[in-house]
């Protein structure tokens, strides 16, 4: 363990930990994993950018966003057909605290007219959640 006294490996480690968390704590991340209620394709070919997207569903029809940018360039206003309403970043593996360059994660995007603009940095996994109204 003597590897976490360098800032590499440190980030590296509270990368994976947030990662386990999230993924302890959002059972659409791992329920319906046989069947395609779990999953659906937002982005499947967009090859010209290297964007994929998809969402994760659990029985509850709760719902994570992933995007994934393989390009090592970033796309600013990037579209996603998402449902009307705030999107909040719950996981950005480019942010400062994974030894990265951006400070995403919390940051709200509001969604219009099925459409959700965000920017997407190169290189990098970002996981939406969007946020419940209060009624």
């Amino acid at each position: 363990w003597s590897v976490l006294n360098y800032e590499p490996h440190k980030t590296l480690q509270a990368y994976v930990k947030e990662l386990n968390h999230l993924y302890k704590e959002n059972s659409c991340l791992y329920e319906n994993e046989v069947n395609w209620d779990g999953f659906k394709w937002l982005v499947v070919n967009d090859e010209n950018r290297n964007v994929i997207a998809y969402e994760r569903i659990n029985h509850l029809n709760e719902k994570l966003v992933v995007i994934i940018n393989f390009s090592f360039c970033e796309w600013y206003d990037y579209c996603l057909n998402l449902e009307d309403g705030n999107y909040e970043i719950l996981l950005c593996s480019s942010d400062l605290k994974f030894g990265g360059y951006t400070n995403n994660s919390g940051q709200i995007i509001k969604g219009n007219n099925n459409m959700l603009k965000l920017n997407l940095p190169y290189c990098t996994g970002i996981i939406l959640r969007k946020v419940k109204e209060n009624v």
